[in-house]
C-alpha cells in the first residue's frame, strides 16, 4: 500500500459525491481533488475488445470525441488496468502514471471492459505515485515492459509535487 493512497481516494469520492449533489461537474472534481487532469470526453465507440489469457484481461477500448473534442479519438490499451492510451493515434498517457475512465454523466468508474457502445465517458488522467517512479519502480511500470516501444513521459503532468503523508 502506498502510504496516503486511502486518504486520497476517499478525498476523491468525496468531492465526487459533493459535486453530484451541489450539480457541478462530478468529473471535473474528481480530476481536481486527485491531481490529475481531464483528458478527453467522448462516447465509447464499439463494444471494449477483450480477452481473458493466462488470468489477465486484455484488451483495447475506443472513444469518440464530443463537445470539445468533437472530431478526436481516444483509444486505451489494457492489461487488467489502464496501461497506454492515444489521443488522435499519438501516445498521451503511459504507466507509471495512471488513465481513468469514468462515467461522463456521474464521475463513477467504469471497469474494464464495462463500457459497452454508446456509453458517454470521460478519461482523467493522474500523475504516478511517487513510489513508482524510483529505478526499482521504473524498471517494472512502464510501456516496454508490456510490449510497446514507448517511452514514459515523465513532464506529462507537469503539476507533479510531493504528496503529503
Amino acid at each position: 500500500m502506498i502510504p496516503g493512497a486511502l486518504s486520497r481516494a476517499m478525498a476523491v469520492g468525496r468531492a465526487r459525491r459533493e459535486a453530484g449533489e451541489a450539480g457541478r461537474d462530478a468529473v471535473e472534481a474528481v480530476a481536481e481533488a486527485g491531481g490529475g487532469e481531464l483528458l478527453f470526453r467522448g462516447v465509447v465507440r464499439a463494444d471494449p475488445r477483450w480477452e481473458d489469457r493466462a488470468g489477465f484481461l486484455f484488451g483495447e477500448m475506443e472513444i469518440e470525441g464530443t463537445g470539445a473534442w468533437a472530431g478526436s479519438s481516444y483509444r486505451i490499451w489494457f492489461k487488467n488496468e489502464n496501461v497506454i492510451s492515444w489521443k488522435d493515434g499519438r501516445v498521451d498517457v503511459t504507466v507509471p502514471d495512471l488513465i481513468c475512465v469514468l462515467r461522463g454523466d456521474d464521475g463513477s468508474p467504469v471497469l474494464n471492459p464495462h463500457a459497452p457502445a454508446g456509453t458517454e465517458v470521460a478519461v482523467v488522467g493522474f500523475p504516478a505515485a511517487e513510489e513508482w517512479l524510483g529505478e526499482r519502480g521504473l524498471a517494472i511500470l512502464v510501456p516496454r515492459f508490456f510490449g510497446f516501444d514507448v517511452e514514459w513521459d515523465p513532464g506529462r503532468f507537469p503539476r507533479r509535487q510531493r504528496r503529503g503523508r
